[in-house]
């Protein structure tokens, strides 16, 4: 998970965290708003600033290019959990 705080007229990012315990410091100041995705972290992208909030989704601000963003695959996740969990009753 992944929560962002942006400009509610540009969409500009002017903060982000993927730590759960920082999800309730993360508020939206005057102007803002936040929103909680369902992704991690975009690798390749240091700073929240190259990235805008549109639409549900991050796109690139413009002041550079950064990777893809990655979406989770709960469902693999999930199963890789499952498959350790399975290997530590064995033992």
């Amino acid at each position: 998970m992944l929560k962002i705080r942006y400009d509610a007229h540009t969409g500009l990012l002017s903060g982000w965290t993927d730590r759960k315990a920082e999800f309730d410091t993360l508020v939206a100041r005057d102007g803002e708003d936040t929103a909680e995705l369902d992704i991690v972290k975009p690798v390749g992208v240091d700073d929240y600033e190259y990235l805008v909030y549109q639409d549900g989704k991050l796109l690139p601000s413009g002041k550079s290019e950064p990777t893809p963003i990655v979406r989770r695959d709960l469902a693999a996740e999930i199963n890789e959990i499952k498959a350790r969990l399975n290997i530590l009753e064995v033992r």
